[in-house]
């Protein structure tokens, strides 16, 4: 017999009513575009001062569905802690990393082509244990995705080869 001792969840979800909450996040997007700046590969306003909480509200009501059948799947309350834009323009990428050994991370597809885009990659805490090698997970994706996973996964993306931005926002829900 054969029986799994731990697995990592990935929830994936499409976001419902999508072209009115793009409207809605573009709104904010558009308030908060003078603090994103180039970080590193990357644009994003997560490094701003004034970024720090000024529009998780706004987040937590765009995404109250979503929000709310996350906390249904994982059965348990949570809130989000903090939340950030990211625009990856040509050749720009997120270098690996993670988000913290607690809660969970979500991250929307703003804007983003199939056939132009890569998708995040995601790092198996466990490696192939037959031959050592890393393994990771690309999530099939499009624009109105939503996806979540625990905080503490490993990820990055890959550099964007296009003219067109891949946006981002994102997010980190913490249990209540």
């Amino acid at each position: 017999m054969i029986s799994t001792m731990f697995e990592v969840p990935i929830i994936n979800l499409k976001i419902d009513n999508w072209q009115h909450k793009k409207e809605k996040l573009i709104e904010v997007l558009r308030l908060v575009n003078s603090t994103i700046n180039q970080q590193g590969t990357i644009y994003t306003d997560y490094f701003s001062d004034q970024q720090q909480y000024s529009y998780i509200k706004n987040i937590e009501d765009i995404f109250s569905d979503e929000i709310s059948t996350i906390c249904t799947l994982l059965k348990q309350p949570m809130y989000v802690n903090n939340c950030w834009f990211e625009v990856a323009k040509l050749n720009n990428y997120h270098g690996i990393h993670n988000h913290g050994s607690v809660g969970y991370s979500a991250v929307c597809y703003m804007q983003y082509k199939k056939e132009l885009h890569s998708s995040i990659r995601l790092v198996s805490p466990f490696y192939n244990f037959l031959t050592g090698d890393c393994i990771d997970y690309s999530p099939e994706i499009s624009e109105g995705s939503l996806i979540c996973f625990p905080s503490a996964v490993l990820h990055y993306t890959e550099p964007n080869l296009s003219d067109v931005d891949r946006i981002v926002v994102s997010f980190n829900l913490r249990a209540k």
